[in-house]
């Protein structure tokens, strides 16, 4: 066997036993529950970066992929869910922030219409998924979200997903899924060493290679999952992890119980086609409100309209 085969191969078993709890190694978890970075692997792109004109990155959840899936990609996944899915669209429509009597009002994009969302929900899905674990099946919701018009519609730009075992499975069989689909996670915590919840992070740059992030990086402390439909804002929270390198990330949080994974939550997002998709949506908003306010002052003067 090849050193690369067997260095791999140490690297899942150090991965699978640290968030078992079997042993620790010098750079385990602290009780703070911050997940850290072997001390030879530092963090990359520690600065500021360009953000390029085009990203490779994207993040495949459940043969989803983000940057590129269509809304009827998405169906199809969600359509081939087991136990089946009851799926639903979620219109949307941009919002600018506009100050009216001295505050700043969310304010309606005219023309801004797009899907903003396309969720699937376990049948039947009781409150807190009561009946997960009662042998009727697994009990689960997915969201995905669009991109920001225009094009409308968009590309799936981000997923929130949520699980909960009927069947709870060991929690080193789920992890070693994990590293075996994804790599090694770029980072990992053990929340207060407690072994009751882990979460891991995986990180992409705009080249489609992973990278290593620490708790302080944007892609691994980026607990406010956005959805609203303010491109600025949207374009806000997308470009420190850009500044950072990072391109494209994958969060998945398990909980556990005695060794068996309870609950899986999942969130996902490219920030680059977030981003770009974002800057396009600010170009064609601003343009529909002054074209908005132009007709206003145009019927208030009795001028002529222009059709659209």
């Amino acid at each position: 066997m090849s050193l690369f085969v067997l260095r791999q191969n140490s690297l899942r078993a150090a991965l699978i036993a640290t968030t078992l709890g079997l042993f620790a190694l010098s750079w385990a978890v602290p009780s703070n529950s911050s997940a850290q970075t072997p001390p030879n692997r530092r963090p990359a792109n520690a600065a500021n970066v360009a953000i390029p004109a085009e990203s490779k990155a994207t993040v495949d959840v459940l043969g989803m992929k983000l940057g590129k899936s269509s809304a009827a990609d998405i169906q199809a996944v969600l359509k081939g869910v087991t136990p089946q899915l009851a799926i639903a669209e979620q219109p949307g429509w941009l919002v600018v922030k506009v100050s009216k009597s001295g505050m700043k009002l969310d304010t309606r994009v005219p023309n801004s219409e797009y899907l903003n969302y396309i969720s699937g929900t376990t049948l039947p899905f009781r409150s807190q998924c009561q009946d997960a674990g009662g042998g009727r099946g697994n009990c689960e919701f997915i969201f995905v979200y669009f991109s920001l018009p225009p094009p409308a519609p968009g590309v799936a730009v981000a997923v929130h997903r949520q699980f909960l075992f009927s069947e709870k499975p060991r929690l080193q069989n789920v992890v070693e899924g994990l590293v075996q689909k994804y790599g090694e996670p770029g980072f990992q915590s053990n929340y207060n060493n407690s072994n009751v919840e882990f979460t891991f992070i995986w990180a992409w740059d705009f080249a489609g290679k992973p990278i290593r992030v620490d708790a302080q990086h944007p892609c691994a402390n980026n607990n406010s999952f956005i959805t609203v439909r303010d491109p600025v804002a949207i374009a806000e929270h997308s470009k420190p992890a850009l500044q950072r390198g990072c391109a494209a990330y994958l969060q998945i949080k398990i909980n556990a119980d005695n060794g068996l994974a309870t609950m899986m939550r999942l969130h996902a997002r490219d920030h680059f086609a977030t981003y770009a998709a974002a800057l396009r949506a600010q170009a064609f908003a601003a343009t529909a409100m002054a074209n908005s306010d132009q007709d206003r002052l145009n019927r208030a003067s009795g001028a002529p309209v222009p059709k659209n």
